[in-house]
This record gives C-alpha cells, sequence and structure tokens, in this order.
C-alpha cells in the first residue's frame, strides 16, 4: 500500500522541481491544459495569488504521485502563451522511476514557474515599490503587476 505523507516546502523548491531532470515534477496525461493565463481577467487572478504569498497567506496543498509505472505526460510549459499545449515527453521515459506527477495545483505551480522564473504571455511580474497599502482604496489595489516584456531588457532563459 502506498504511504501518503505531508511535507511543507518553499516556494523555491518547487520551481526547482518542476521540470528537473532528476526527481522533475511533470504533468499526467489525465491533466487538463492550464487556463488561468488564457481566462477573463486573468491578471488579476494571477497577481492575486502573488498577494495571498506577499501576505503570508496559505495558497494550498499539492497532490503529486512518485510512480514507475509507464504513464504519459508533459513538462511545465516555460514561456507560457495563450492557447499553448506542452506535447507529451518521450514515451521512452514514460517508466522513469524518478518522476513525480502533479495531480493537484498545477494552475498555481504554473502560475509561479511562468512568473517567477520565465514569462507569462510575454509579460513579467513586477511589484510597486511606491505601492502604499496602507492608503489603497479597495482591498482589491495590490502592489503587483504584469507588465509587458520589453525584448532588450529581459533577456530570454
Amino acid at each position: 500500500m502506498n504511504k501518503v505523507s505531508f511535507t511543507p516546502i518553499s516556494i523555491k523548491e518547487a520551481i526547482e522541481n518542476i521540470n528537473a531532470t532528476r526527481n522533475g515534477w511533470f504533468l499526467p496525461a489525465v491533466q487538463r491544459p492550464y487556463v488561468w493565463g488564457s481566462r477573463y481577467e486573468s491578471e488579476k487572478y494571477i497577481c492575486r495569488l502573488f498577494d495571498s504569498i506577499l501576505r503570508g497567506y496559505p495558497i494550498g496543498t499539492l497532490i503529486i504521485w512518485n510512480s514507475a509505472k509507464e504513464i504519459p505526460y508533459r513538462n511545465f510549459i516555460d514561456h507560457y502563451a495563450d492557447g499553448v499545449i506542452a506535447p507529451f515527453a518521450d514515451k521512452n521515459l514514460w517508466e522513469r522511476d524518478d518522476k513525480w506527477l502533479v495531480y493537484d495545483g498545477q494552475q498555481r505551480l504554473q502560475t509561479l514557474f511562468s512568473c517567477l522564473k520565465y514569462t507569462l504571455n510575454n509579460r513579467v511580474l513586477t511589484y510597486n515599490l511606491f505601492f502604499d497599502s496602507y492608503n489603497r482604496t479597495t482591498q482589491n489595489q495590490m502592489a503587483l503587476l504584469l507588465l509587458r516584456r520589453i525584448q532588450s531588457l529581459i533577456p530570454d532563459t
């Protein structure tokens, strides 16, 4: 019988695990595509995730399964663009025993991965250092923005 456990990790550790060559986190074929980056007012939802993190709020748990069974999977997308779906990994890798499949948490992880390490719809996450959280007029105001990436200032990774 499989053992279920709970292990707290940092956001940095989670980002490092995504698509890693050893003990990497991947998306099983049964996962639906990433939708946070393409839904109506997606920027607002994405910034709220980061706002919650900055405020120290919990952002939920992940369900990740380690299996050596032959299970088709995809990588997370680095520079996410609306409508892009990552292709399946090579069939020869489906039986590897060091893969961890994300069954719950894809939307949050893909958002963190793209925004913190790459780009999301050719935008980069920015923090407004002049934002006055004490004098904001509504709870919806945040210091975070997704701004259009300027090619000459932010190189491809």
